[in-house]
C-alpha cells in the first residue's frame, strides 16, 4: 500500500511536468537491473554519447530512492516527462500511473537475454501482476535476441508480438565479440593475479521474488569446496537484490577456492572472465600432431573423432606434424579424416579475387567458385595440394578476412561472407 501511495505522488508530480514542452534532446534512463557500463543501458549511452551530440542522459538507478524525496518526485519525474525516449532494464512500476505523449518512445532492453525462467506476467499474481501488466502497456519497443523467443516475451510482457523487436540486446552483442572478451579477461587478472592460470567457474544465480527476504544461495558451499580439483576456482556473483542477506554466508566460510565478486561492477566482465568454453557445458580437447602429452592429447583420428561424437570440441595443433606440408594442407588433411562438412579458411583478405586487389584494382571478388577454376586460374586460396586434396574429398571451403574477429560467428551462422570453394 505505501509503494503504490509513493507510486502515485510520483504520477502527480509527472502530470505537472507535463505542462513543459517534450525535449527531444533528452533521454531518461531506467537502469535498476544494471547501471555499469556494460549493461544493456551503459552500452546504449556509451553509444549515444560517441555518435549524438547535444543529447542529454538522465539516470534513474538503485540510488535514487525515496531517502531523497526531491530528487526522487519531483526532479526524476520531471525528466521522465520531458523526455522524448525512454530507456529500461526491468519493470518501472511507478509507470502504471502514467502516460505518455503519443511520441514518446519507451524502450524495454530486459536484462535477462533469454527465458530460462518463466517471469513477469505468467509467475505474478495479484495486484503486482496488475500492476506489472499496466506499465507494461507504456513499452513502445520490447527488444529482444531471436525470433524464437518473441511468444515468451509476449506473454511474460502482456504486450502484443507487434511491438517486439528482434535486433538483439546489447549485452548480447558485446558478448560476442572476442576483442572485448580478451580485454576484459586481461584487466580481471591483472587485478586477480592469484586466479592467472587457474579454470574459473562461474556462478551468478537468479532469484524467485518470493525469495527476496530470505534467498539461498542453492549450493552446498563445503560440499564445492571439497570437490573442487586443485586447479578450479569458483566465482560467485550474487543478485544485487539479495547480495547483503547473503553476504555473511560467504565470509563466514573460509574457503580459499570459492570467492564472493558480488561487489563487482556489472555481471558481463565476469563472463569474460570464465572459461567460456568449460563453464557453458562445451568441453574442449586439444589434439598434437607432435606428442606433447604434459599439456595436450597426441593426434589419434578414432579419439578425435570420438570426442566430436561426445559434442566435445577438438581443437588441432602443430600441423601435421611433417616437414614441408603447410598449415593449409594441415587443416585440410583433418578435416578429411573426421569427415568435416566446410572449412572456415580466415586470411587477411576478404574473399577469393581474379586478381591480387592490392596490385590490380580492377580485381573481381568471387561469391562462388569451383576448384577447377581455382586451379586453372592459379588463384592463391591455398597451396596446390591442399586445394586438390579438398577438391578430392569434396569438402568445400569458406574464405573469409579474419581481420574482423566476429567473421567467425558470422561464417558458423551461415551469413553470406567472403568466398565459397567447392
Amino acid at each position: 500500500m505505501i509503494k503504490k501511495i509513493g507510486y502515485v505522488v510520483f504520477a502527480f508530480f509527472f502530470y505537472l511536468s507535463r505542462m513543459f514542452r517534450t525535449d527531444e534532446n533528452k533521454i531518461f534512463f531506467v537502469a535498476t537491473h544494471d547501471d555499469s557500463p556494460e549493461g544493456n543501458i551503459g552500452i546504449v549511452a556509451d553509444a549515444i554519447k560517441r555518435k549524438y551530440n547535444g543529447k542529454r542522459c538522465i539516470w534513474f538507478t538503485r540510488n535514487d530512492t525515496v531517502a531523497h524525496p526531491f530528487n526522487f518526485f519531483v526532479r526524476k519525474a520531471y525528466h521522465l516527462a520531458t523526455s522524448q525516449y525512454v530507456f529500461l532494464d526491468n519493470e518501472f512500476l511507478p509507470m502504471a500511473y502514467l502516460r505518455f505523449p503519443k511520441r514518446t518512445k519507451v524502450v524495454q532492453l530486459w536484462h535477462g537475454t533469454g527465458t530460462i525462467k518463466k517471469f513477469g506476467q505468467d509467475v505474478n499474481t495479484g495486484s503486482l501482476k496488475k500492476l506489472e501488466f499496466r506499465a507494461n502497456q507504456r513499452i513502445t519497443h520490447l527488444i529482444v535476441n531471436s525470433e524464437a523467443v518473441k511468444r515468451e516475451y509476449a506473454s511474460a510482457f502482456g504486450i502484443p508480438p507487434g511491438r517486439i523487436y528482434v535486433l538483439g540486446l546489447p549485452r548480447t552483442d558485446l558478448l560476442l565479440k572476442p576483442s572485448y572478451l580478451g580485454e576484459k579477461r586481461g584487466e580481471f587478472l591483472a587485478a586477480h593475479e592469484n586466479l592467472r592460470g587457474k579454470r574459473c567457474i562461474l556462478y551468478a544465480p537468479t532469484f524467485r521474488d518470493d525469495e527476496v527476504e530470505s534467498p539461498r544461495i542453492h549450493l552446498e558451499l563445503s560440499r564445492m569446496h571439497a570437490e573442487l580439483k586443485e586447479n578450479d576456482v569458483l566465482l560467485i556473483r550474487l543478485h544485487p537484490h539479495v547480495e547483503n542477506r547473503l553476504r555473511t554466508v560467504l565470509e563466514n566460510g573460509k574457503w580459499d577456492n570459492i570467492i564472493n565478486l558480488s561487489g563487482y561492477s556489472g555481471v558481463t566482465p565476469l563472463l569474460a572472465v570464465a572459461d567460456v568454453l568449460e563453464s557453458r557445458g562445451v568441453a574442449a580437447r586439444v589434439q598434437t600432431a607432435v606428442e606433447m602429452r604434459a599439456v595436450a592429447e597426441p593426434y589419434v583420428r578414432g579419439r578425435a573423432i570420438h570426442h566430436l561424437e561426445k559434442g566435445r570440441v577438438v581443437i588441432f595443433g602443430c600441423g601435421t606434424g611433417n616437414p614441408f606440408f603447410s598449415t593449409d594442407t594441415a587443416a585440410v588433411l583433418r578435416a578429411a579424416e573426421i569427415d568435416a562438412d566446410v572449412i572456415l579458411l580466415a586470411k587477411n583478405i576478404d574473399g577469393v579475387y581474379s586478381a591480387d586487389p592490392k596490385k590490380d584494382p580492377n580485381a573481381t571478388k568471387y561469391s562462388k567458385i569451383s576448384y577447377d577454376e581455382v586451379l586453372a586460374q592459379h588463384l592463391a586460396v591455398m597451396d596446390t595440394t591442399a586445394t586438390s586434396l579438398s577438391m578430392d574429398n569434396k569438402i568445400p571451403v569458406l574464405l573469409f578476412a579474419l581481420k574482423d574477429p566476429e567473421n567467425i560467428i558470422r561464417a558458423v551462422m551461415g551469413e553470406k561472407i567472403g568466398t565459397i570453394v567447392e
